[in-house]
This record gives C-alpha cells, sequence and structure tokens, in this order.
C-alpha cells in the first residue's frame, strides 16, 4: 500500500511548524512553501512521487489574521498575499487552527473554505480527505463555489446571476459597488464586447482583477467534451453563457448586487442587435484589446 503524503503549508509560519509535528506521526509530511502554486505542486507529486498518494490537503494559519491576509496589498511573486491564501484554501481538505479560538476569523474561514475539515491544535488528528476531482473543479476558471450554510457569525455569501449579455461600459461604472464590503469575489461573466470569451472575475480585498476563462463551451468546435459542471448549469437558449458571480464579506447587500447586475444587462432591444452592434458598445476596460483572439 502506497504511502498517504500530507501536503502542508500557510501563511502563519509559527502555526505551520506546529501543525507539522501534529499531522506528520506516521504520515511523511511535503511542506510547501506559501506563496508557491499549491496546484501546480500537487499535480507534480502524482508525476515524481509515483510511489506514494496525496491522502490530504492541510493548510495550517491562524484565523486571527486571516482577514487581515485577504486584504494585505504586498505580492509574493508579483501575486497578492490575498490572492495566494484563497488558491491555498481551494486546495485545502483540512484547515489547522491554534488552540485559542477566534471567532470572527473562524466564521469567515467557513465561508472561504466550507468543505474543509477543521482541527484545533492540541487534539487527535482528524484530516479530511484529497480528492484530486474536487480540487480540479473548484479551481477551474470562474468556477463558483459556496457554503451550504450561506451565512456565519458577520459574513455570509451572496450568489448573483444575470442570464443577458452585459454592457462593457455599464460594468466598468459598477464595478466598485458591486466588490464593495467583500473580502473574496469570484466568478464568470459574459460580457457584450467579447462575447464568445468566458471572463473570469477574480477579487481579493480591494483587487479585482479579469482573467481569459477560455471560449464559452457552446461556441467551441463541434465534437468537443462538456465538462460535467457546465453541462448541469446548461441553459436551453444561451447554453452555457451568463454571468454568475459571488460576493462573501460581512458588508454585502444582496438587493443591491442583485440590482447592480441587472442594470449592467443588456435591454432585450440591445440583444436583439447581436454581436455586430454589441462590438461597436465603448469599453473602458479594454477586453477586445486583451482578449484579441474573442472574435
Amino acid at each position: 500500500m502506497f504511502p498517504r503524503l500530507v501536503v502542508l503549508t500557510g501563511p502563519d509560519d509559527d502555526v505551520v511548524r506546529e501543525a507539522e509535528h501534529a499531522v506528520g506521526s506516521g504520515n511523511p509530511v511535503v511542506r510547501v512553501p506559501f506563496g508557491v502554486d499549491l496546484a501546480q505542486v500537487l499535480d507534480r507529486l502524482g508525476e515524481e512521487r509515483p510511489d506514494a498518494e496525496v491522502g490530504y490537503v492541510v493548510v495550517a494559519l491562524d484565523p486571527a489574521r486571516l482577514e487581515e491576509r485577504l486584504w494585505d496589498r504586498r505580492e509574493i511573486d508579483e501575486v497578492l498575499v490575498g490572492e495566494h491564501l484563497i488558491d491555498a484554501l481551494a486546495c485545502a481538505d483540512t484547515c489547522v487552527l491554534p488552540r485559542a479560538g477566534d471567532g470572527r476569523g473562524e466564521h469567515l474561514l467557513s465561508q472561504l473554505a466550507p468543505r474543509a475539515r477543521v482541527h484545533r491544535l492540541g487534539s487527535s488528528f482528524e484530516p479530511g480527505g484529497y480528492d484530486v476531482d474536487e480540487v480540479i473543479a473548484r479551481c477551474a476558471p470562474g468556477a463558483v463555489t459556496v457554503p451550504v450554510v450561506t451565512e456565519s457569525g458577520p459574513f455570509r455569501t451572496v450568489l448573483a446571476r444575470a442570464r443577458l449579455p452585459l454592457h462593457p461600459a455599464r460594468l466598468a461604472a459598477a464595478m466598485p459597488e458591486l466588490a464593495a464590503g467583500s473580502v473574496w469575489s469570484r466568478g464568470r461573466l459574459w460580457i457584450a464586447s467579447v462575447p464568445r470569451r468566458r471572463v473570469v472575475w477574480c477579487g481579493v480585498g480591494p483587487h479585482v482583477a479579469f482573467e481569459d476563462g477560455g471560449v464559452w463551451a457552446a461556441d467551441r468546435a463541434d465534437g468537443e467534451a462538456v465538462p460535467a459542471a457546465v453541462a448541469l448549469d446548461w441553459d436551453h437558449r444561451f447554453a452555457d453563457r451568463g454571468t454568475v458571480l459571488a460576493f462573501t464579506g460581512d458588508e454585502v447587500d444582496e438587493q443591491q448586487i442583485t440590482a447592480l447586475l441587472r442594470d449592467c444587462e443588456l435591454t432585450w432591444a440591445e440583444f436583439d442587435s447581436g454581436p455586430p452592434g454589441w462590438s461597436a458598445y465603448h469599453d473602458p476596460m479594454g477586453l477586445p484589446e486583451l482578449l484579441p483572439a474573442h472574435r
């Protein structure tokens, strides 16, 4: 039977050191420096360690510092500290916390990593379990995962959808208000100025960025397989195209977010003009230039 590796990382060195002793009894530990792409490490381990398998992915952190990390403007290898932390939590099945609790931070953690099992130092180690398919789904560009319980203490997660494409100028104007009050925002957008591209929204703390998530499945060449997660959200008219966003924070207003997103949608008259008409819209974000292969 292959040994089950414990892959361990975290932003707080003092907690990581204690966690290494707690989780390492009987299990080989691969300690990954915080800021290294954890998803890439997991991929490489599968190739470089055929004699072992990843059993658990553990993020050790102090929840009292969690919110501060998300608002941290410092960078590691040109990536914000908060973005590294969100990416690590997306891979984690277990979170190790200090002995002393922090209610606010732990409430936030339950919204950021709802499927991770929480282990407190000083108690017997009862980890979750690494599931590569789940991690791939959570880390997919534009993926939106929300906790079953969308409100925990002062924090809540709001899910918002728009079925029609978004007008680029109206979206650019609404972005500051959409992101206000959230410590983490994520999702995918259908924007009229780049209608064939899935635009990925990545927001951590005060920073929001767009990334190219590739062509919508409906616009791919015939015969290409449609991922199961995409097929589950398929619409009979618009296929997988559409906007899905989630906002997590202590000041997110569901009604305001819904109204703002609705105002960004094209009207039906605008929609009926189709991509030739949409191409004339002013795009303050410059997406047609950033995504030149959108046509």
